[in-house]
């Protein structure tokens, strides 16, 4: 029939108009987002303690700095790591932290500037809890901007202070890491 025909062909023309505007749409996500995840913008600390280390004693009350003390990339050496913190320059940044618990009830962590004791990004709201060692994870992503340098970490703040409360160790014969803090200079 000569109307399918002629439907058939205009399908067709309107599938190849599509995919030529998702390639389009592919090539533009791609080139803007190419500076966010430029390895020479990337940086990754974490908090390694050696094979059967648990993670250290969680405290209640306030925030609490969280031990960084590798680094494990900085391949533009855009930070420094001292003091369990990262000093940054001024600029804008995203950033993922991650940082394991184990039965300390309540917990939240957030990206800070610690120096200013203030949040960059605040993290998920959990619970760990049990008596069986139930591990939680904290997770806290997203973008801020430094008007200069700061000296950024991971703070947490629980609602019990637990004795190995900061992870509880695997003991599988490699390094325990409890805490990672993931970041990228986006401009």
């Amino acid at each position: 029939n000569a109307n399918d025909i002629s439907n058939l062909a205009n399908d067709v023309s309107n599938v190849e108009s599509n995919l030529g505007n998702l390639a389009n749409d592919i090539s533009n996500l791609s080139s803007n987002f190419a500076p966010l995840f430029s390895r020479s913008k990337y940086m990754k600390y974490s908090d390694v303690k050696a094979n059967g280390t648990a993670g250290g004693n969680s405290v209640t009350g306030a925030w609490y700095t969280r031990d960084l003390n590798t680094e494990d990339s900085d391949f533009g050496g855009i930070g420094t790591l001292t003091s369990n913190a990262i000093t940054l320059p001024a600029g804008n940044y995203y950033a993922i932290a991650r940082s394991v618990f184990n039965q300390v009830g309540y917990v939240s962590i957030r990206i800070a500037d610690i120096g200013a004791n203030s949040s960059l990004i605040l993290g998920l709201s959990c619970a760990a809890a049990g008596t069986y060692g139930i591990n939680v994870l904290g997770v806290a992503v997203g973008a801020f901007t430094l008007s200069g340098n700061a000296n950024v970490g991971i703070q947490y703040r629980v609602s019990s202070t637990v004795s190995g409360g900061l992870g509880a160790p695997c003991s599988f014969g490699a390094n325990e890491i409890y805490s990672t803090l993931e970041i990228w200079k986006v401009s």
